[in-house]
Protein backbone atom coordinates (compact mmCIF):
# COMPACT_ATOMS: atom_id res chain seq x y z
CA UNK A 1 0.00 0.00 0.00
CA UNK A 2 0.99 3.44 -0.43
CA UNK A 3 1.38 6.00 2.51
CA UNK A 4 -1.67 8.24 0.65
CA UNK A 5 -3.90 4.66 0.90
CA UNK A 6 -2.78 3.94 4.06
CA UNK A 7 -3.83 7.75 4.82
CA UNK A 8 -7.10 7.40 3.23
CA UNK A 9 -7.78 4.34 5.48
CA UNK A 10 -7.04 5.84 8.49
CA UNK A 11 -3.95 3.77 9.25
CA UNK A 12 -2.15 7.23 10.49
CA UNK A 13 0.81 5.54 12.11
CA UNK A 14 1.49 3.38 9.14
CA UNK A 15 1.19 6.28 6.81
CA UNK A 16 3.81 8.40 8.32
CA UNK A 17 5.83 5.18 8.41
CA UNK A 18 5.61 4.60 4.95
CA UNK A 19 6.17 8.16 3.75
CA UNK A 20 8.75 8.83 5.92
CA UNK A 21 10.72 6.20 3.47
CA UNK A 22 10.10 7.86 0.51
CA UNK A 23 10.92 11.12 2.00
CA UNK A 24 14.32 9.95 2.81
CA UNK A 25 14.84 8.06 -0.21
CA UNK A 26 13.85 11.14 -2.34
CA UNK A 27 13.65 14.08 -0.20
CA UNK A 28 12.50 16.74 -3.17
CA UNK A 29 9.08 14.55 -3.95
CA UNK A 30 6.89 17.19 -2.34
CA UNK A 31 4.10 14.89 -2.64
CA UNK A 32 5.48 11.96 -0.09
CA UNK A 33 6.13 15.32 1.91
CA UNK A 34 2.39 16.45 1.40
CA UNK A 35 1.20 12.81 2.71
CA UNK A 36 3.73 12.06 5.82
CA UNK A 37 2.22 16.38 6.86
CA UNK A 38 -1.11 15.26 6.44
CA UNK A 39 -1.10 11.87 8.46
CA UNK A 40 0.73 13.70 11.10
CA UNK A 41 -1.97 16.38 11.27
CA UNK A 42 -4.37 13.40 11.07
CA UNK A 43 -2.59 11.74 14.38
CA UNK A 44 -2.98 15.29 15.76
CA UNK A 45 1.03 15.88 15.74
CA UNK A 46 0.94 19.59 14.90
CA UNK A 47 4.34 19.50 15.93
CA UNK A 48 5.40 17.46 13.51
CA UNK A 49 3.84 18.52 10.60
CA UNK A 50 5.30 21.98 11.42
CA UNK A 51 9.09 20.83 11.62
CA UNK A 52 8.57 17.93 8.69
CA UNK A 53 7.15 21.32 6.74
CA UNK A 54 10.42 23.32 8.07
CA UNK A 55 12.89 20.41 6.64
CA UNK A 56 11.19 20.62 3.22
CA UNK A 57 11.16 24.15 3.15
CA UNK A 58 15.08 24.54 3.83
CA UNK A 59 15.82 21.53 0.96
CA UNK A 60 13.60 22.95 -1.80
CA UNK A 61 15.50 26.45 -0.86
CA UNK A 62 18.86 24.76 -0.86
CA UNK A 63 18.42 22.27 -3.69
CA UNK A 64 16.02 23.95 -6.30
CA UNK A 65 15.74 27.41 -4.76
CA UNK A 66 12.12 27.51 -4.96
CA UNK A 67 9.29 26.83 -2.23
CA UNK A 68 6.85 24.50 -1.34
CA UNK A 69 3.62 24.50 -2.77
CA UNK A 70 0.86 27.21 -1.86
CA UNK A 71 -1.45 24.29 -1.12
CA UNK A 72 0.49 23.13 1.30
CA UNK A 73 0.89 26.42 2.74
CA UNK A 74 -2.39 26.97 3.07
CA UNK A 75 -3.20 23.89 4.74
CA UNK A 76 -0.37 24.43 7.43
CA UNK A 77 -1.95 28.12 7.65
CA UNK A 78 -5.22 26.81 8.40
CA UNK A 79 -4.39 24.25 10.86
CA UNK A 80 -2.18 27.26 12.91
CA UNK A 81 -5.51 29.11 12.55
CA UNK A 82 -7.38 26.02 14.09
CA UNK A 83 -4.99 25.10 17.05
CA UNK A 84 -5.59 28.79 18.22
CA UNK A 85 -9.05 29.08 17.88
CA UNK A 86 -9.72 25.72 19.63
Amino acid sequence: MTAGSLLTSGRCAEAVDVALLVVRADPLRESAHEVLIGAYLAEGNREQAFRAFGRLRTTLRRELGVEPSTRLVHRLRSERCEAALG
